[in-house]
């Protein structure tokens, strides 16, 4: 367990969200398969899906930092909570 906060936590940098691990990432990728989803039906376009995703990434960027930030203190309990062998 580290308790430094690592960039590689919030994302891994990469371009392609098909292989990454950081939360943002994660939640990106969930985040984007969604608003595809509103956008290919036809029930957001135009200026409305821009808006849609900055408000999206703003909001998951907000929230994988701070899951990022909690990840070692919920590390912490887990392995207190957890029993021995």
């Amino acid at each position: 367990m580290s308790d430094t906060l690592e960039i590689a936590d919030i994302t891994s940098g990469s371009d392609t969200l098909t292989s990454t691990t950081g939360f943002f990432d994660v939640l990106m990728k969930a985040a984007t398969v969604h608003l595809d989803s509103q956008y290919t039906t036809g029930r957001i376009s135009g200026d409305a899906y821009a808006t849609a995703y900055t408000q999206i990434m703003v909001s998951v960027l907000e929230q994988s930092s701070q899951l990022a930030i909690q990840k070692p203190t919920v590390d912490a309990n887990t392995a207190f909570c957890r029993p021995e062998n």
